[in-house]
């Protein structure tokens, strides 16, 4: 637990260099708690938990500046994602967890260089769909939603539609997500710096487990 507290603290100090990463207390209330405090993982949200968590470690791990520049560690972690997200693929079953996970590999490989830009892109590519199969694309207040989940849904695809714009833009290759098609409002940022001045709160939950 002390090292995923640590790798969480470098992915939330240096993240805020990636477009929109997880807040720390979601990473830490959701994604750790689900892994940590799973008596066993017999379902997709624990596996897609479990991923991502460890694409997180793997970003982290490049940001540490205690660890030398394109550490093996940190593509063990991202093979060990992989693993995990293959014990419950997300064209299965869906959740926000799984494309989050498809969205920070791509990150991984184009902030480690090791997988190219192609295989970035075609992470992204298949965020989108799974994106669009849930309806990450219209706005949440169509359901009954908390306004977490609604602000989580928001910020997921509009990262994801960033990501995708980008990539399309330096590899000169057509968008994968047409505006047109969108009614999803922007997130509301004062929700998310409510979120993180409550972290230091959730870091000490989890301390306690």
């Amino acid at each position: 637990m002390s090292d995923a507290l640590h790798l969480c603290d470098i992915y939330s100090e240096y993240g805020k260099f990636l477009y929109s990463p997880i807040p720390r207390p979601e990473l830490n209330d959701q994604v750790l708690a689900a892994v940590y405090q799973a008596k066993r993982f017999n379902s997709s949200e624990h596996f897609h938990a479990l991923s991502l968590l460890f694409i997180i470690f793997a970003i982290a791990t490049l940001f540490d500046s205690n660890t030398q520049p394109y550490s093996s560690q940190a593509q063990a972690y991202y093979h060990l994602s992989r693993t995990s997200l293959s014990f419950a693929p997300p064209y299965h079953e869906t959740t926000i967890a799984s494309i989050q996970t498809l969205i920070h590999m791509a990150l991984y490989l184009d902030l480690s260089d090791s997988g190219g830009s192609d295989s970035a892109w075609m992470y992204i590519g298949h965020a989108v769909r799974l994106g669009y199969s849930v309806g990450l694309h219209l706005s949440s207040a169509r359901w009954k939603l908390t306004n977490q989940e609604i602000q989580c849904r928001n910020r997921v695809f509009w990262q994801l539609s960033v990501l995708d714009t980008w990539s399309s833009v330096y590899l000169g290759r057509p968008p994968s997500i047409l505006t047109a098609f969108v009614d999803q409002p922007l997130p509301d940022a004062t929700f998310v710096s409510e979120d993180v001045m409550t972290s230091d709160d959730s870091r000490f939950s989890l301390l306690r487990l």
